[in-house]
């Protein structure tokens, strides 16, 4: 038995770690909230143009379309917090499931990209 206890003593607690990951990720996550409230959203004609330009390849018009959907991202990953997971991983999977959505999307259909 004193073998499970030394085991038990060694490990901290889970708890602990969870402090220290959003401490250290709250200043970056912070600057990042602010740098992309900066970033104007796109009308739906801005969104069909961008639309055409990136089904012909167009990188400049794929960037400003994932740029501008980031507080996308953000909205959906808010409603996931309560899951436990921090809040910096939840935006990380949702900017690479943006960035697979824009080089999906198809303007010429009439739907909005959000």
């Amino acid at each position: 038995m004193e073998k499970k206890e030394k085991k038990k003593k060694e490990l901290p607690p889970q708890a602990s770690f969870k402090k220290k990951e959003s401490t250290a990720n709250a200043e970056p996550l912070r600057l990042y909230l602010n740098e992309i409230e900066k970033i104007s959203l796109l009308t739906a004609e801005e969104e069909k143009e961008l639309s055409k330009k990136i089904q012909k390849g167009n990188k400049a018009a794929q960037r400003k379309m994932i740029r501008a959907n980031l507080r996308l991202v953000i909205n959906i990953a808010k409603r996931y917090n309560h899951l436990g997971l921090p809040l910096s991983d939840l935006i990380e999977e949702g900017n690479l499931g943006l960035i697979k959505a824009v080089k999906k999307y198809n303007g010429k259909k009439g739907y909005r990209f959000s």
